[in-house]
């Protein structure tokens, strides 16, 4: 196997990446339902003592069914909120394998491009299960968007005519990691069956192992970038790391304190709305509370539980409630900046 064999693979899930960009989501208007941890650690409790009561209950851990039931019924609860990566991540030649957080072989789209038609992006590091390129791409001529049926039916035929003009597209049913596989053999690249195994290579036994391994390590090289896999960079401090690694580091350097900014730029944004909202019906905090609520303190957890409660008690129960998410979620898709732009903000506060 050579370097002009590797198929960079990027799965996703809901975002098709129109328009020929794959764009990190700090440079990306695309909102996820994935909420503020606390709100919805508080929100799953009420929402399931309410189910209890009228007598629907669920079985997350043994029932796919009644897991994704669950996920239908709390989704109105669910407050919108944006993300923060300034990179984006591709394997090679192969889905990135399911993990404990994420199920690849489910998402709906996956875009596979030539690693030879971006040699000149700007990597973080070489890895055939974690390659990653700061900031955004455009993919080249040779791009296929592999996407499932049902999605590509409903988009628009603007939509469809968009996609079709920058990639080949082919049209898949059942899970993305056999479609994949499928598409990389048809225009005649290698299928590599990818692990989560740092012990094993992060590839299954196959005659083409060693070279992609051996291609790993001299691009590495030749780009000046470390083959350590992202999440190895992120969680040790900078001081630990010399040579090509120290480089992809500093890359990445800010990176979690982006992160956590933006998540406390959405969390006070919900805060304040859900304030606003109970003064409406003669709710109040404290100023301890207050102060209690916007801090990381365990008592920020106590106090917001207060106030949702007293809030969903006020507007008459939960449908009422849900109502109220929905006005926020809107407010949110109305307003909506990127992760960049609130990172550049100088206050870090809302601007409206």
């Amino acid at each position: 196997m050579e370097i002009k064999d590797i198929m960079l693979v990027r799965a996703t899930n809901k975002t098709i990446p129109f328009n020929g960009e794959i764009l990190p989501s700090s440079m990306s208007m695309a909102l996820r339902k994935a909420g503020i941890c606390d709100y919805m650690d508080i929100m799953r409790k009420i929402f399931t003592e309410h189910q209890a009561v009228k007598g629907i209950t669920y079985k997350l851990f043994t029932s796919d069914e009644d897991r994704a039931r669950y996920e239908r019924d709390i989704a109105p609860f669910v407050p919108y909120e944006g993300q923060y990566t300034s990179t984006v991540s591709f394997s090679f030649n192969g889905l990135v394998p399911d993990d404990m957080n994420n199920r690849f072989s489910n998402y709906g789209v996956a875009v596979l491009d030539p690693l030879v038609s971006h040699l000149d992006e700007d990597f973080v590091n070489v890895h055939v299960i974690d390659t990653t390129i700061k900031g955004g791409i455009k993919v080249s001529n040779k791009a296929i968007l592999v996407i499932r049926q049902d999605l590509y039916n409903n988009l628009t035929e603007e939509e469809k005519n968009n996609l079709n003009d920058n990639y080949t597209v082919e049209i898949f049913n059942g899970d993305l990691k056999t479609a994949v596989d499928e598409v990389l053999k048809k225009y005649g690249y290698p299928s590599l069956e990818l692990l989560q195994s740092r012990q094993d290579g992060y590839i299954e036994d196959c005659e083409e192992k060693e070279s992609v391994l051996n291609i790993q390590e001299e691009l590495g090289k030749q780009l000046g970038v470390t083959t350590l896999r992202l999440g190895d960079l992120y969680f040790h401090d900078i001081s630990s790391f010399s040579g090509v690694d120290r480089v992809s580091k500093e890359k990445i350097q800010d990176e979690s304190k982006n992160i956590r900014l933006v998540s406390e730029y959405y969390k006070k944004m919900l805060y304040d709305f859900l304030i606003e909202k109970a003064s409406l019906y003669g709710l109040s905090l404290t100023d301890e509370e207050q102060y209690y609520l916007y801090s990381n303190y365990r008592d920020s957890k106590i106090v917001l539980e207060k106030l949702i409660r007293a809030l969903i008690n006020a507007v008459g129960g939960l449908e009422e409630f849900a109502k109220i998410m929905l006005e926020y979620n809107n407010m949110i898709k109305e307003h909506h900046i990127t992760g960049e732009e609130i990172v550049n903000m100088s206050s870090g506060m809302p601007p409206y």
